[in-house]
């Protein structure tokens, strides 16, 4: 699996292009810090997404990555929606 710097790295393209995409939403996009697997979170007023780069091995790295988001939703729910 990469190296969470490295996957960081690669999410800096698709915050950009994102925050341009959702303008017009105020797009809040994050990676969280303490995480079993680095994924970037999208949060607008209406909606809460996570976006994971999975390496060559995407049967390892999907599971992870999913647990991950599962756990922040889980841990944010009553926060969705109300930025």
């Amino acid at each position: 699996m990469p190296t969470f710097q490295k996957i960081s790295a690669s999410y800096s393209s698709l915050r950009e292009a994102l925050e341009r995409l959702l303008v017009h939403q105020d797009p809040a996009l994050h990676i969280p810090s303490g995480v079993d697997y680095p994924v970037l979170v999208l949060e607008t007023h209406s909606d809460v997404a996570a976006f994971a780069a999975l390496d060559g091995s995407p049967e390892e790295s999907y599971p992870k990555a999913y647990a991950t988001f599962k756990a922040l939703y889980r841990s944010n729910h009553d926060k969705s929606g109300r930025r």
